[in-house]
Formats: C-alpha cells, structure tokens, sequence
C-alpha cells in the first residue's frame, strides 16, 4: 500500500489531486482479485465518513489535542494520510 501512496504521491506532485486519484492509485497498486475489496474499504473509510465506526466511537479528547472539532473526527484518516505524504515529502526535499 505503500508503493500506493508514492505512486500517487510523485504522480500529483504540484497538481491539485482529487480523491478520485487516491482512489485509482489504491486500486491499481492492489492485486486484482482485491481491487473490489480496496474499492469498498476506500469508500468505507474515507468516501463516506463511516470508517471510525469500524475502530471506536470518535474520542472527544484526542480529537481536541488535535485540534479538530467532534464532528471532524471522521476527516481523521485524511489527515493522517496527509500528514505521511508530507513527511515524506520533506524527507525527499532533504535528500536531494
């Protein structure tokens, strides 16, 4: 999933990205006996707004710590996503 991310990453790089390409970037990256699975996750967890239900009910208090408001917390794995695409980012930017 990883090589997901990169691909994705070094294919939209100073393009405006829509969630449509993460999708297809998830999708092409995964076996294809999978691909209706990874399709169906994707949906579940970041098209719909639905996948915290899978984990928990959304902690009030880490979401306070990180600065979002209770009914942002199902953003949660976008951010997260956001945040290693940007560190791996500076990563990159420090090793040229």
């Amino acid at each position: 999933m990883l090589a997901a991310f990169r691909n994705y990453y070094r294919a939209n790089l100073l393009e405006i990205a829509e969630l449509d390409d993460l999708r297809g970037a998830l999708i092409a990256e995964a076996p294809i006996e999978q691909r209706r699975s990874v399709a169906r996750a994707f949906n579940r967890w970041l098209a719909s707004r639905r996948g915290d239900e899978d984990i928990a009910k959304p902690d009030p208090e880490l979401a306070s710590s990180l600065g979002l408001l209770p009914n942002q917390t199902s953003n949660a794995a976008v951010i997260a996503i956001r945040s290693m695409l940007l560190r791996e980012s500076e990563n990159s930017s420090a090793n040229r």
